[in-house]
């Protein structure tokens, strides 16, 4: 076992994997690697599928002889299934995991930059993440990220929020997002936050 002392070390990557976070697993950018390995929601590009990645002891031992429930929720779907190879294939090709990691670290360097130049910026507390996986942590108090995410949707932006008090605004664009649109986002964003 991953962990040294007989349990199980179970990564959920249903959000940060498949490049987004910038590696193509990010939990395996660490020290450890896990047992299992959860992935979801980008798997399918929109389609319902998930998988599950774990050693071959880890997965022989969860196997029943009269049914496999573990992955009875969409059964195999051939149209998912599809697709979720398609995405692997594509995610191949065209580098996407590696575009992630390149078109985010200067994503992010261009945010920061913008912050140390605007005093006026300064409901923003820090600016975490990897890859396009990107959150803004605002000092506006809770709701703050969903009050900036309502201007952004005013303005065509979709965006999520996070934290315990709704403090953190979420960038998770496509990883094929094309650069003049995501570095166009950035006016349009310090905008947003200056109305807070």
């Amino acid at each position: 076992m991953a962990s040294g002392s007989g349990a199980l070390l179970i990564a959920d990557e249903i959000w940060t994997g498949l490049g987004r976070s910038g590696s193509m697993f990010h939990s395996l950018s660490s020290d450890f690697c896990p047992d299992l390995i959860c992935l979801g929601k980008g798997l399918g590009g929109g389609l319902p599928v998930s998988a599950v990645i774990g050693r071959g002891s880890v997965m022989d031992a969860w196997r029943r002889d009269a049914e496999v429930v573990h992955t009875s929720t969409f059964a195999g779907a051939p149209l998912a299934c599809t697709a979720a190879l398609a995405l692997l294939d594509l995610l191949s090709r065209e580098k996407l995991v590696e575009r992630s990691a390149d078109l985010g670290s200067r994503f992010r360097s261009a945010l920061e930059m913008e912050l140390a130049r605007n005093a006026d910026l300064a409901s923003v507390r820090e600016i975490r993440g990897s890859g396009l996986m990107i959150g803004i942590e605002l000092s506006g108090g809770p709701g703050s990220a969903a009050r900036l995410q309502q201007g952004l949707l005013e303005r065509g932006y979709v965006s999520s929020t996070g934290g315990g008090a709704r403090e953190v605004l979420v960038l998770t664009p496509p990883l094929n997002v094309g650069e003049e649109l995501l570095f166009g986002f950035i006016s349009p964003l310090l905008d947003c936050i200056r109305r807070l």
